[in-house]
């Protein structure tokens, strides 16, 4: 996938123009899991979810391999202190983003990666966490295609859980109760805690 030309087209389905609903109420529920924390946002898109964690926690790295989301993302969300927008290819991380954070947002990431490379993606966010952080996600377990076309590919929660085994436990798993229109049913939120190895 081009995404470098799918945004300098608008040709952007996934992009909402707000951060994810879960995301909100996962703020508001769990402050602990945010508040003070440094954040990594893969796959960040235009940065609405960035931004939102960057008003309730200490720090947010927003990575995006696209120049124009990053572009865009910075005109909109550019004066938040907190925030950070970084062009970076999420399966080669630098050396000085090893153990840097404390949790990652995951929404929308995972689902636009081909499934071969999914664990590559594990590997890379295991390496961005520090000892006793987790990876926090919305995860798109069944979009509106056919299996094996995408993205977004579709994955169930035992798929998803498969990938993480040996680097990631799964702590926690619930349905959102915010959602984007027509995601109804379509989504899990996924709490999964770093493993030592």
């Amino acid at each position: 996938m081009d995404w470098q030309s799918r945004y300098l087209v608008e040709d952007t389905p996934w992009d909402k123009g707000c951060a994810a609903p879960s995301l909100i109420d996962l703020i508001l529920d769990r402050p602990e899991w945010f508040t003070d924390r440094r954040v990594l946002v893969p796959g960040c898109g235009l940065g609405h979810d960035a931004a939102l964690l960057a008003q309730s926690v200490g720090s947010v790295l927003a990575l995006d391999i696209a120049d124009q989301a990053l572009k865009l993302g910075l005109k909109t969300y550019g004066s938040h202190e907190n925030l950070k927008f970084k062009k970076a290819d999420l399966f080669q991380l630098s050396e000085e983003l090893s153990e840097s954070f404390d949790v990652v947002w995951e929404h929308t990431c995972f689902c636009a990666i081909d499934p071969d490379l999914r664990r590559r993606y594990v590997v890379s966010m295991w390496n961005a966490l520090r000892p006793g952080g987790r990876l926090i996600g919305v995860f798109f377990i069944n979009p509106d295609v056919e299996p094996g076309e995408g993205p977004p590919f579709g994955a169930s929660v035992s798929e998803i859980c498969a990938v993480f085994d040996g680097y990631f436990k799964l702590e926690q798993q619930e349905d959102p109760r915010s959602y984007y229109e027509g995601r109804e049913g379509r989504e899990k939120i996924l709490v999964f805690s770093r493993l030592d190895r």
